[in-house]
């Protein structure tokens, strides 16, 4: 039996569809999560980075040169999904209001998804496991 290539994009459908209006904090922190592990996977495999020693900021360092402002929202949307993963109460206060984090990154993803489908595929040289 021959396995198919997971879809990153079925991790931004799986959030779009765990967002409805009566989602708790903990809904918009799993949605933020697979939001973002849908582009990331999606830029890793344009860039071509290998293993996962770093991955997330290789991925935007091999981004930067050609398309800064996409390095940059994959940073952003990186922060919050720190937040969402790691900070039971956000020092940050720009950061405490889940359903306004989750608005911000589904628009940045968007804005990710429209950049990423611009650049050509180029590989990584460090192949770091």
């Amino acid at each position: 039996m021959q396995e198919t290539e997971f879809d990153p994009l079925d991790f931004l459908r799986l959030a779009d569809a765990l967002v409805t209006d009566d989602a708790d904090e903990a809904t918009y922190r799993t949605a933020i999560g697979r939001a973002y592990y849908a582009v990331f996977l999606l830029a890793r495999a344009k860039t071509g980075v290998q293993g996962r020693r770093h991955a997330h900021e290789r991925v935007r360092e091999a981004i930067s040169p050609v398309n800064d402002r996409l390095a940059s929202l994959l940073g952003t949307i990186s922060t919050t999904r720190d937040y969402a993963d790691y900070e039971l109460l956000p020092a940050n206060a720009n950061y405490t209001d889940w359903k306004r984090n989750w608005e911000r990154v589904r628009r940045n993803v968007t804005s990710v998804l429209e950049e990423l489908s611009t650049l050509p595929d180029f590989t990584d040289e460090t192949n770091d496991q």
